[in-house]
């Protein structure tokens, strides 16, 4: 696995984003990993959809999303192992 980072660009509205015509997709594949947490009253693939569209920016139907892993992890359990 590599790992590599491209220069953004900013936009005229503020926004940062990739030149695809410097960094065509052709040069690779890349994995866009998100996560985050289920604290709304909404279905798990609904949030899901939020996320990708907050951390990675990506307008995603909930179709095409796919679950990885999970992991929960309770603050409470920790204290009352660890003191």
């Amino acid at each position: 696995m590599y790992i590599n980072a491209v220069e953004l660009e900013t936009q005229s509205d503020g926004r940062r984003t990739v030149n695809a015509e410097r960094f065509p997709g052709s040069l690779g594949v890349t994995y866009e990993l998100c996560a985050g947490i289920v604290d709304k009253d909404k279905p798990a693939l609904e949030i899901a959809r939020e996320e990708v569209l907050e951390e990675c920016g990506y307008q995603v139907p909930q179709k095409n999303i796919t679950r990885v892993t999970g992991f929960r992890w309770v603050f409470q359990d920790f204290l009352t192992r660890n003191g």
